[in-house]
């Protein structure tokens, strides 16, 4: 059975108008990586999460949750009727069971992309509880009023802070804020990057060869929409990782089977295992960039197949502790 698509959408677009977020978690979730670093709050240029890492073990429990309630037969009837799915699909419920040691991955990779920046000499400030959902799915999904409202609060939160430029982590972040705002926020004057695009050239060594046998995966969003191919490329060849290219890669890479786990999550699933089976013919330990790759590629890999972030491979690499 097709879960009722439009109210699904609708519980997430009112859960981001309500907390900021599509799914309700606690404020301190979206901060608390950066509490043991001491990075400044605020100042000229501000490292920004758009919290998708944040978010990626509270997605993979709802998408859980929700490939039960897509074949069972009692959800079946329950989802006829729509207009009590806040009831039916409990998100507080479901994210309150979410184990600490997923929430502690997802920081740990966080933690590794403000280590690599330190590194490398680039300094920057953080907007801790300021640190906002750029509202991506709003925007994916066609939810356009409710996206061009969140997008002011978000922009003026990053102004309040005394940012002239932001550095983003992931893919969706970079592109909403360097691509779509500009043409939804009147005089928006915001420099944007991506962290993969500020490190290559800095002053980072690596500690020696690393030997991983490592395959890449390029996100769509970095490769099609904002041209970052050849930075984690460089970056992962000045640390002397050894890397393969599957087939499809750099603009034609494969999709990961986002952002439609929500509200299809077994096409989902059956998206990123075809993709999964393309690159474990190259490598068992797959590294992406993107914390949806990495959410659906873990719900779709056998035991045996690593997935890592690409920021991890980097922090071993460059010996950043």
């Amino acid at each position: 059975m097709v879960l009722p698509i439009k109210e699904l959408l609708g519980l997430m677009a009112e859960n981001t108008k309500k907390a900021g977020i599509p799914i309700p978690v606690k404020a301190n979730v979206i901060y608390g990586w950066a509490e043991p670093l001491n990075i400044p709050r605020g100042g000229e240029v501000v490292l920004y999460t758009g919290c998708l890492y944040q978010l990626v073990p509270y997605i993979n429990a709802t998408v859980k949750y929700l490939e039960k309630l897509e074949g069972g037969i009692a959800a079946r009837l329950a989802l006829k009727v729509t207009r009590v799915i806040s009831k039916v699909i409990d998100l507080t419920s479901i994210v309150t069971r979410v184990p600490k040691e997923e929430i502690e991955k997802q920081y740990e990779i966080l933690r590794a992309i403000a280590k690599l920046l330190h590194k490398a000499g680039i300094k920057h400030g953080y907007l801790y509880e300021n640190d906002m959902y750029s509202g991506v799915l709003l925007y994916d999904m066609g939810f356009e009023e409710e996206f061009t409202e969140h997008s002011k609060k978000v922009y003026e939160a990053i102004k309040k802070s005394g940012a002239k430029k932001v550095i983003t982590i992931d893919p969706h972040s970079l592109h909403i804020l360097r691509s779509v705002y500009p043409d939804f926020i009147d005089g928006y004057d915001l420099e944007v990057t991506s962290y993969l695009e500020e490190l290559v050239g800095r002053d980072l060594k690596p500690v020696g060869e690393v030997k991983e046998n490592i395959v890449i995966h390029d996100s769509c969003v970095y490769a099609r929409y904002e041209d970052i191919v050849e930075q984690p490329r460089e970056l992962l060849r000045t640390g002397n990782v050894e890397f393969k290219e599957p087939k499809r890669s750099g603009k034609l890479t494969y999709c990961c089977g986002g952002p439609i786990e929500f509200i299809i999550p077994k096409l989902s699933r059956r998206i990123a295992s075809a993709r999964v089976e393309e690159l474990i013919k190259y490598s068992n330990n797959i590294t992406v960039s993107c914390p949806i790759c990495y959410a659906n590629f873990v719900r779709a890999a056998p035991e045996n197949v690593k997935i890592e972030d690409l920021a991890i491979v980097l922090l071993r690499a460059y010996g950043v502790g």
